[in-house]
């Protein structure tokens, strides 16, 4: 199935509470979808403990070019097919996470959907599109989060110093892998 807009009926349904409130919070989300989306390989890269650059690889199953826009709408999701809030099988199903994580940053996605001979990639800047362009990647998606609440530099000052945010950010991604032990995680920090 598809990335769709979820009826209303639903969107009332769920608490539409999600505020990015760290890199971690970022690292999270990212993440998770690289595991939603079938990946058996990830990749996390954190600069200047995140508020610089997050950016996270996968070899899952990607993301068609039509698409690609949906994906950074509210509410939009691939994760329920059938408006059932009872039986999740995802980590992430609300579609809040890129919108929320686009207000916030420089987003910058790029994905090739398994089988597809062409890989495009979406830069959102301020929650507005920026650029929409052919990608060079072969497999899966790559999602980077740049200049992490420049448009809310309030929020900078509630962070932990680099290396309390660098720890905070490894503990998560350590939670994730152990859990999802079939699946390589590879992390550099600063490179």
């Amino acid at each position: 199935m598809g990335i769709r807009k979820l009826p209303e009926f639903l969107i009332n349904q769920i608490a539409a509470g999600e505020v990015v409130e760290r890199p971690a919070f970022v690292i999270k989300e990212l993440v998770e979808n690289s595991i939603d989306s079938n990946a058996s390989e990830i990749e996390i890269n954190i600069v200047g403990a995140g508020k610089e650059n997050i950016s996270v690889s996968d070899n899952g199953k990607g993301i068609k070019k039509s698409e690609l826009n949906l994906a950074l709408e509210r509410h939009a999701t691939s994760k329920l097919s059938n408006n059932d809030l009872y039986n999740l099988r995802y980590l992430g199903f609300r579609g809040e996470a890129l919108p929320s994580i686009a207000s916030v940053s420089e987003l910058t996605i790029e994905s090739i959907k398994f089988k597809a001979t062409e890989a495009w990639g979406v830069c959102m800047e301020k929650n507005r599109l920026k650029d929409f362009f052919p990608s060079s990647r072969t497999i899966g998606t790559k999602v980077s989060a740049r200049n992490l609440f420049f448009s809310v530099p309030a929020r900078l000052k509630f962070l932990k110093s680099d290396k309390g945010e660098n720890a905070v950010s490894n503990q998560i991604i350590k939670k994730l892998a152990i859990i999802n032990f079939q699946i390589s995680f590879k992390l550099k920090i600063d490179q």
